[in-house]
């Protein structure tokens, strides 16, 4: 917490990352995430397909944000989960 903003550090995801996320995720809705081995194989799949070098550190990156979009709360899931934030506002503006 820094003077009113809250600054969460993610992985950074490129353009061709983030097409790659989204067509992961729309396989991950038809198959549990909790299939380890599933979950490997079809990314290096996409990666392949992509063009996209597969690693270990790319697959937790994936990994995170797959896990935070559709296991937890999205964007607000650091703040969820940070046990020093007690109150959460948000404001719309129009």
């Amino acid at each position: 917490f820094n003077g009113g903003v809250y600054t969460i550090h993610e992985p950074e995801l490129k353009d061709q990352d983030k097409k790659l996320l989204e067509n992961f995720k729309t396989f991950l809705k038809t198959t549990p995430l909790e299939d380890k081995t599933l979950f490997s194989n079809k990314l290096k799949e996409l990666c392949l397909a992509s063009k996209i070098e597969y690693t270990e550190t790319y697959q937790e990156k994936i990994r995170y944000y797959v896990f935070r979009d559709l296991k937890k709360y999205g964007l607000l899931s650091p703040l969820l989960e940070d046990l020093d934030v007690k109150e959460i506002v948000c404001t719309v503006l129009s």
